[in-house]
């Protein structure tokens, strides 16, 4: 196996280094750094505690002399640390496709990788390799909970290497008031009065930090909008197993009334043979529908409104039990693994059924991501109906052919897909116009000041 002589690791830029373009594939250097982590991780298993946690001291004072962190030498040395504190505190070996996500933000990208591919793990990586040059880590997450969550499994590995990079800082407050009214209306004591001091875009924000990376599961077709308002490389990264998510085709209806009839008929048919279904919902008020729809067929579920707390993701993570019904908005139960048993498995494995499009389609492959996650099986159907808001207020022409096209029961006998993703596409070109005149304007607005 060859030397590790690289000042630094690949880092998915050219040579002006700035971020390559597209949807790039994990850089092949990036697999032979994995086949040393693996050699190291071996040794580091011999180890006793004292001598694993040692190995935070070594590196540290290899930094501080002038080596870089995203040196090879040091890049394998600290995953390989932490593969074995993770081995020893959890019980859990890294995949190398979440080595290579690891490698993909330690050199400051954005990382594809899909829901259930275990990120809290990945990002342990980065952090405590970036964590030895004594600058600090941020690790940002979607809602208090999931940062309560992330540190407290994470944490106990980090610390077999003596780390202490687990601080929790509260979430921002809402403005002008809100946040107290909200408080009032809990029965809470108000807190102060907070007045806003200056304003940043995210965009801008971000540029303050010397090293940027992050991951979700749907960067394809935001590449260009990584590269030119972040400054960073977008890198795919495989799934552990292949993934064996059945898509169905969608399904159009001429109004709101023949989609809820469509959908609890189907959703009754699956919960039969003992299948899970997990209905995705944009809105609360469509989910007390969906649920009083529910009711009325006598099917028993349970409904989620995006709360985003402990109960939530417990509730959630039970979605996929033998013949659980669970209605959720979009953002309900975010980063909960929902597993199957066997019996389920057999019977198909979690269905997501979409009740509409959204307005991005980066939501909706969100949401069918939901199934089928590392590599177990599962399918994802949508229901659009022309009452939709994103079809009403943005395709009239295509609700009203959606009309046209339905039979009696209301159901469409035409797929109207293609044109719903027209809309969508059309969509994401304006908010990105939008936020790109955001940005220039905070830019003027910075050089008068």
């Amino acid at each position: 196996m060859k030397r590790l002589t690289a000042r630094e690791i690949s880092n998915y830029r050219g040579l002006t280094g700035k971020p390559r373009r597209g949807m790039l594939a994990i850089d092949p250097s990036h697999r032979r750094l994995i086949e040393h982590i693996r050699r190291r991780s071996e040794k580091c298993r011999t180890f006793d505690s004292g001598r694993l946690e040692q190995e935070s001291a070594v590196l540290r004072e290899r930094i501080a002399v002038g080596i870089p962190a995203t040196s090879p030498a040091i890049v394998v040395r600290a995953f390989a640390a932490v593969c074995e504190a993770v081995r020893r505190s959890r019980g859990i070996e890294y995949y190398d496709v979440q080595l290579a996500g690891g490698l993909a933000l330690t050199c400051g990208a954005i990382a594809e990788i899909q829901t259930g591919e275990g990120k809290t793990l990945i990002t342990a990586l980065p952090a405590y390799l970036h964590a030895l040059s004594a600058s600090g880590v941020h690790v940002a997450t979607t809602n208090d909970y999931l940062s309560s969550r992330d540190r407290d499994e994470v944490q106990p590995a980090l610390q077999l290497l003596g780390m202490e990079v687990g601080l929790l800082l509260p979430q921002a407050m809402w403005q002008s008031g809100l946040h107290q009214a909200v408080e009032v209306k809990e029965g809470l004591a108000p807190s102060g009065p907070r007045e806003t001091q200056a304003r940043v875009t995210r965009q801008r924000y971000s540029q303050l930090y010397g090293r940027l990376c992050g991951m979700t599961g749907t960067a394809g077709g935001a590449e260009n909008e990584f590269r030119d308002f972040y400054a960073v490389p977008v890198v795919r990264i495989p799934t552990h197993r292949p993934s064996r998510r059945h898509e169905l085709p969608a399904l159009f209806f001429a109004h709101d009334e023949a989609r809820v009839a469509a959908l609890v008929a189907d959703v009754k048919l699956r919960q039969h043979r003992g299948q899970p279904v997990l209905i995705g919902t944009s809105t609360i008020r469509q989910s007390h529908q969906l649920s009083a729809a529910l009711a009325r067929a006598e099917l028993c579920h349970a409904v989620l409104n995006g709360v985003q707390d402990a109960d939530e993701a417990g509730i959630v993570a039970q979605a996929g039990q033998n013949g659980r019904i669970t209605i959720a908005t979009n953002m309900a139960g975010r980063g909960t693994d929902i597993r199957l048993d066997e019996l389920v498995r057999q019977a198909g494995g979690l269905h997501v059924a979409a009740v509409e499009f959204n307005q991005s389609q980066r939501i909706d492959r969100q949401l069918a991501g939901r199934a089928a996650r590392q590599g177990d099986p599962g399918s994802c159907q949508f229901f659009a109906s022309a009452d939709d808001e994103l079809i009403q207020q943005h395709g009239p022409v295509v609700a009203e052919a959606m009309r046209r096209s339905a039979d009696e029961s209301g159901r469409c006998q035409s797929d109207f897909s293609d044109q719903v993703r027209r809309i969508q596409l059309r969509l994401d070109r304006q908010g990105f116009a939008a936020r790109r005149r955001m940005v220039d304007h905070e830019s003027v607005q910075e050089v008068m000041a």
